[in-house]
């Protein structure tokens, strides 16, 4: 399991976890075509969606207050929407037998629960941060640039108030993707911390074939190091069931 999402006890840095994945920017695989670029993010998106819905479902959920509790419910719905529009603009659907695996003690209450779910969810949203740069970068039309853009927006909201979140929890910080450690908030800090977004470290900033390794090695594959055995199915229906819908707008748009 990837090291630095806070399962063992010695947390590495983002680039030694890399390192494990291909090494320097040689390495790191083509940035991929549009189908490839968008398969990956579909992957992406249906494990985040899969992760909020059993956060959601979980005991952490319950500890949570009403306005906390619609930054998830509305985070799910949303990449609920991301994984459907990406299917509809090209992509490959997952199939519907996929199943993902997370680090052990995941939808736990209690501080060490806490901290290994919020680390995971900035881990995946830096994943998906990661993806939408390379689309920027390499998607062949503007449309897809423009749309890739604005899908990085919404998980770099996602990415906030997880810790915003975490922080109502006690959780003082979580592990990244980009650069280690960072503070959920409170003093001089604050969990909107970046003035603008991370360029990712080597070599997951220029390929795909990095991303794609990361979520098959560590979300994707039973007994993974650190990984419960138990297998969550995916979860990208419309709605969850005894949660009340979050007022969103959901118009496309990209003149």
């Amino acid at each position: 399991m990837l090291k630095v999402l806070g399962i063992t006890a010695a947390v590495t840095t983002a680039s030694a976890v890399l390192a494990g994945c291909g090494g320097g920017s040689s390495s790191g695989g083509n940035s991929g075509s549009d189908a490839t670029i968008l398969d990956s993010a579909i992957t992406a998106e249906g494990l985040a969606a899969t992760l909020y819905a059993n956060l959601i479902a979980s005991p952490i959920y319950t500890n949570l207050s009403a306005t906390n509790r619609g930054y998830l419910v509305a985070a799910y719905e949303q990449e609920v929407e991301h994984y459907n529009f990406l299917v509809a603009s090209g992509g490959t659907a997952l199939p519907t037998n996929t199943n993902f695996y997370f680090p052990t003690g995941m939808f736990t209450a209690g501080a060490g629960g806490y901290q290994t779910t919020f680390n995971t969810i900035e881990i995946i949203e830096d994943l998906l941060i990661a993806i939408y740069l390379i689309g920027v970068n390499n998607f062949s039309t503007g449309s897809l640039k423009l749309y890739s853009a604005q899908l990085l927006g919404v998980d770099s909201e996602h990415r906030v108030l997880a810790r915003v979140v975490a922080s109502s929890l006690g959780v003082s910080s979580t592990t990244n993707l980009a650069d280690g450690t960072e503070l959920t908030g409170g003093g001089s800090n604050s969990a909107n911390n970046y003035e603008f977004e991370r360029q990712f470290p080597e070599p997951l900033t220029s390929g795909i074939t990095t991303v794609n390794t990361i979520l098959t090695n560590n979300f994707q594959t039973l007994g993974a190091s650190g990984n419960s055995q138990t297998a969550y199915p995916l979860t990208v229906t419309a709605t969850l069931p005894n949660v009340s819908a979050i007022n969103q707008d959901n118009t496309i748009e990209n003149d």
